[in-house]
């Protein structure tokens, strides 16, 4: 009976082995499915890189041979190219600034016709998400669409007698702008060897641009804010820091969109966090407001619940959320202990004030740029308070 029983216990012993090392053998399965599905994501999108360089390269050129200079679009610059490239338009969203420019080499009537055309086009401007086609390994392509549904400089332009220029009437406003006292004419020599006459014009946004673009996000803002348990003047001091509220914002990184994201970084984690999938989105998809906006928000969500869990106080865990969000939690960590462990940081952090966080913040981050980040976003805080 006690042998019976001994080898009842040893058989359930190993059968509970066996079951333990199925399991063990099953998530190493699915952890190296994970790392390998990781692999072909990661590798799938260096691919689209290695496509939009080369296809921005060659647009590039096409751009030099006729103005010489190229000009893109920045965090706070939007710069579309029209005619064959025959006609360039940039806003300036911090400055609050537009300039339209057209290349001519026709009779001066059909000069100034032309550059009045490229001022009403411009009013009428819902933007492209790119300047061109990204043609992929596979035969696919991704096709510049449009940014905005609306025009993008809807509301921010003034008439001289003070009314709003609408795509009704754009044309009184550009014969009231396009005058020779505004004019500027310049000769440029493309790198194709060819010159070229170029007349521009130069004129302000409404003094409180920046307010009517925010208003343009803000049922947004206050969407994703209520989800992620943000601040929505945080988030809006956020957007204002990072592109003016620039709807084709893109950084030399190259991070997109309104709260300018990193498809590789911030993109990624913040999409899987939200979506529970491995993903590295295309840029196109960060130049759709609700995309971006939810992935910004989900990120500095992200960062406060799960990077910074650890520190107790809501304001203080804010701070570091918002610098992590420019230059990551390693950097953070390293202004309160000289390396990037957190571990080693939270304590620290946890045992000052909120306005000691802040000010070592300021001073010890390792990055001016970041240092001064965190300043802007939380002194802009209060301009976006009801």
């Amino acid at each position: 009976m006690v042998l019976g029983l001994f080898l009842a216990v040893f058989a359930a012993g190993t059968a509970f082995a066996q079951r333990d090392e199925a399991f063990e053998e099953y998530l190493r399965q699915q952890k190296e499915a994970y790392e390998t599905y990781k692999e072909e994501v990661t590798r799938q999108y260096q691919e689209f890189l290695k496509a939009d360089r080369e296809a921005f390269r060659r647009f590039k050129e096409e751009v030099e041979r006729k103005w010489r200079e190229f000009v893109g679009s920045t965090e706070k610059d939007w710069v579309e190219y029209h005619h064959n490239l025959n006609v360039r338009t940039k806003v300036d969203f911090e400055k609050g600034e537009a300039q339209v420019e057209v290349l001519v080499n026709s009779d001066p009537e059909e000069e100034i016709a032309r550059l009045k055309q490229a001022v009403v086009e411009l009013v009428k401007d819902r933007g492209t998400t790119s300047d061109y086609e990204v043609r992929m390994p596979d035969g696919t392509v991704d096709v510049p669409k449009p940014l905005s549904d609306k025009p993008v400089l809807s509301g921010q332009l003034r008439t001289s007698d003070g009314k709003p220029v609408t795509e009704e009437n754009a044309e009184v406003f550009a014969e009231e702008l396009v005058r020779e006292p505004y004019i500027k004419r310049e000769e440029v020599v493309g790198k194709d060897g060819k010159k070229r006459t170029k007349l521009s014009v130069r004129f302000p946004l409404v003094p409180d641009h920046l307010r009517v673009r925010a208003q343009r996000y803000a049922d947004l803002v206050h969407q994703y804010a209520s989800r992620f348990q943000l601040s929505p003047p945080l988030v809006f001091a956020v957007i204002h820091t990072e592109s003016h509220f620039n709807p084709k914002a893109r950084s030399p990184v190259p991070a997109y969109g309104l709260m300018q994201l990193v498809p590789t970084s911030g993109g990624r984690t913040a999409y899987r966090y939200i979506y529970k999938e491995d993903k590295i989105l295309p840029p196109s998809y960060f130049y759709v407001p609700r995309n971006n906006i939810e992935l910004g928000c989900g990120y500095l969500h992200y960062l406060r619940t799960r990077i910074f869990r650890g520190i107790q106080d809501d304001r203080k865990a804010i701070y570091c959320a918002v610098a992590a969000y420019n230059t990551g939690p390693g950097n953070v960590a390293r202004a309160f202990t000289g390396r990037r462990s957190l571990k080693r940081a939270i304590p620290l952090i946890n045992g000052m004030s909120a306005d000691e966080v802040y000010d070592r913040l300021r001073r010890k981050l390792p990055y001016r740029e970041t240092r001064e980040y965190v300043t802007k976003v939380f002194n802009r805080v209060p301009l976006y308070m009801e």
